[in-house]
Protein backbone atom coordinates (compact mmCIF):
# COMPACT_ATOMS: atom_id res chain seq x y z
CA UNK A 1 0.00 0.00 0.00
CA UNK A 2 1.40 3.51 -0.69
CA UNK A 3 0.31 6.91 0.01
CA UNK A 4 0.59 9.96 -1.52
CA UNK A 5 0.19 13.30 -1.45
CA UNK A 6 -1.53 14.83 -4.12
CA UNK A 7 0.93 17.64 -6.01
CA UNK A 8 -0.67 20.66 -6.79
CA UNK A 9 -0.70 24.59 -5.49
CA UNK A 10 -1.97 23.64 -2.37
CA UNK A 11 -1.87 20.41 -0.15
CA UNK A 12 -5.57 19.36 -0.62
CA UNK A 13 -5.69 15.75 -0.66
CA UNK A 14 -3.91 12.35 -0.17
CA UNK A 15 -4.50 9.28 -2.45
CA UNK A 16 -3.65 5.69 -1.69
CA UNK A 17 -3.28 2.49 -3.93
CA UNK A 18 -3.19 -0.82 -2.57
CA UNK A 19 -3.57 -3.98 -4.78
CA UNK A 20 -6.85 -6.35 -2.84
CA UNK A 21 -6.38 -9.50 -5.37
CA UNK A 22 -9.02 -8.93 -8.31
CA UNK A 23 -8.89 -4.99 -7.69
CA UNK A 24 -6.53 -2.67 -7.41
CA UNK A 25 -8.07 0.04 -5.09
CA UNK A 26 -7.36 3.84 -4.95
CA UNK A 27 -8.65 5.82 -2.17
CA UNK A 28 -9.37 9.40 -2.45
CA UNK A 29 -9.65 11.76 0.60
CA UNK A 30 -9.58 15.63 0.29
CA UNK A 31 -10.63 17.94 -2.81
CA UNK A 32 -10.41 16.74 -6.29
CA UNK A 33 -9.86 20.04 -8.13
CA UNK A 34 -7.53 21.63 -11.04
CA UNK A 35 -5.02 22.18 -8.26
CA UNK A 36 -4.59 18.28 -7.64
CA UNK A 37 -5.73 17.11 -10.84
CA UNK A 38 -2.38 16.39 -12.73
CA UNK A 39 -0.54 14.76 -9.64
CA UNK A 40 -4.21 12.60 -9.50
CA UNK A 41 -4.17 11.83 -13.58
CA UNK A 42 -0.66 10.32 -13.11
CA UNK A 43 -1.19 8.29 -9.92
CA UNK A 44 -4.44 7.21 -11.69
CA UNK A 45 -2.40 6.09 -14.71
CA UNK A 46 -0.02 4.36 -12.41
CA UNK A 47 -2.97 2.20 -10.94
CA UNK A 48 -4.44 1.56 -14.74
CA UNK A 49 -0.79 0.13 -15.72
CA UNK A 50 -1.50 -2.38 -13.50
CA UNK A 51 -4.85 -3.51 -13.90
CA UNK A 52 -4.48 -6.05 -16.77
CA UNK A 53 -7.88 -8.47 -15.97
CA UNK A 54 -8.71 -6.58 -12.78
CA UNK A 55 -10.87 -4.04 -11.76
CA UNK A 56 -10.40 -0.10 -10.50
CA UNK A 57 -12.61 0.41 -7.36
CA UNK A 58 -11.89 4.44 -7.14
CA UNK A 59 -12.65 5.12 -3.24
CA UNK A 60 -14.11 8.69 -3.71
CA UNK A 61 -16.69 8.66 -0.35
CA UNK A 62 -13.79 11.18 1.86
CA UNK A 63 -13.76 13.62 -1.20
CA UNK A 64 -15.34 16.60 0.07
CA UNK A 65 -15.18 18.87 -3.55
CA UNK A 66 -15.15 17.75 -7.25
CA UNK A 67 -15.37 20.19 -9.42
CA UNK A 68 -15.43 19.90 -13.89
CA UNK A 69 -11.33 19.20 -13.91
CA UNK A 70 -12.09 16.02 -11.39
CA UNK A 71 -15.19 15.25 -13.37
CA UNK A 72 -12.72 15.09 -16.38
CA UNK A 73 -10.25 12.95 -14.95
CA UNK A 74 -13.02 10.14 -13.79
CA UNK A 75 -14.20 10.45 -17.36
CA UNK A 76 -10.98 9.42 -18.60
CA UNK A 77 -9.91 7.21 -16.21
CA UNK A 78 -13.23 5.50 -17.43
CA UNK A 79 -12.39 5.26 -20.71
CA UNK A 80 -9.12 4.16 -20.18
CA UNK A 81 -9.68 1.17 -17.87
CA UNK A 82 -12.22 -0.11 -20.30
CA UNK A 83 -9.36 -0.61 -23.01
CA UNK A 84 -6.52 -1.67 -20.48
CA UNK A 85 -8.53 -4.22 -18.57
CA UNK A 86 -10.31 -7.30 -19.29
CA UNK A 87 -12.38 -6.84 -16.35
CA UNK A 88 -16.89 -6.53 -17.09
CA UNK A 89 -16.63 -3.90 -14.44
CA UNK A 90 -13.42 -2.26 -15.12
CA UNK A 91 -13.91 0.95 -13.36
CA UNK A 92 -16.15 1.09 -9.94
CA UNK A 93 -16.64 4.46 -8.04
CA UNK A 94 -17.40 4.12 -4.24
CA UNK A 95 -19.24 7.42 -3.65
CA UNK A 96 -20.98 6.73 -0.22
CA UNK A 97 -23.48 9.14 -2.13
CA UNK A 98 -22.01 12.46 -0.39
CA UNK A 99 -23.22 15.29 -1.98
CA UNK A 100 -19.78 16.42 -2.41
CA UNK A 101 -19.16 13.85 -4.79
CA UNK A 102 -22.69 12.66 -6.07
CA UNK A 103 -24.09 16.20 -6.99
CA UNK A 104 -21.81 16.93 -9.76
CA UNK A 105 -21.59 13.37 -11.01
CA UNK A 106 -25.38 13.59 -11.85
CA UNK A 107 -25.64 17.52 -12.87
CA UNK A 108 -23.05 16.33 -15.65
CA UNK A 109 -25.47 13.31 -16.34
CA UNK A 110 -22.93 10.63 -15.67
CA UNK A 111 -24.54 8.64 -12.92
CA UNK A 112 -25.17 6.52 -15.74
CA UNK A 113 -21.84 6.20 -17.18
CA UNK A 114 -20.06 5.07 -13.95
CA UNK A 115 -20.42 2.21 -11.99
CA UNK A 116 -21.41 3.75 -8.34
CA UNK A 117 -21.31 1.74 -5.36
CA UNK A 118 -22.53 3.11 -1.76
CA UNK A 119 -19.28 1.66 0.10
CA UNK A 120 -15.83 -0.40 -0.25
CA UNK A 121 -17.33 -3.52 0.18
CA UNK A 122 -20.03 -3.24 -2.39
CA UNK A 123 -17.59 -2.01 -4.80
CA UNK A 124 -15.25 -5.42 -3.88
CA UNK A 125 -17.89 -7.75 -4.44
CA UNK A 126 -19.13 -7.83 -8.18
Amino acid sequence: MSEERCQGSTDTCTLTTSDRGDVVVVQLRGALDYTVVASVRDDLESALRRLRDRALVLDLAEVDFLDSTGISALIDTARTAGKVSENSEPLRLVVDHARAVTRPIEVAGLDGFFMLYDTLSDALAP
